[in-house]
């Protein structure tokens, strides 16, 4: 069995759709869960086909991301080309 290794403090989202793929999606996040330390997140679209779910799921993504730079009062000028990793003091 491969051994997951995750940061601490990270987060994990899993892309969950209906299709051929839908079983090895299952697997692993039941497995992330189990052995990572990190938080598992799901986003799941499963009402459309396949093929579309691209556009649907990063919709959903999107507005995650929004309400969350919003919450922690991350700047949206460091969404683009970057990682935050901290927030500076004049970012807050």
């Amino acid at each position: 069995m491969a051994c997951i290794e995750t940061l601490n403090n990270s987060v994990v989202i899993f892309l969950r759709t209906k299709g051929k793929d839908e079983k090895r999606q299952e697997h692993l996040e039941k497995l992330f869960r189990k052995k990572s330390n990190a938080l598992v997140m799901s986003i799941s679209d499963k009402a459309l086909p396949e093929i579309v779910t691209p556009i649907t799921l990063v919709t959903q993504i999107f507005l995650f991301l929004n309400y969350l730079s919003d919450f922690l009062k991350v700047s949206q000028e460091k969404w683009i080309g970057g990682k935050v990793t901290r927030v500076e003091e004049r970012l807050k």
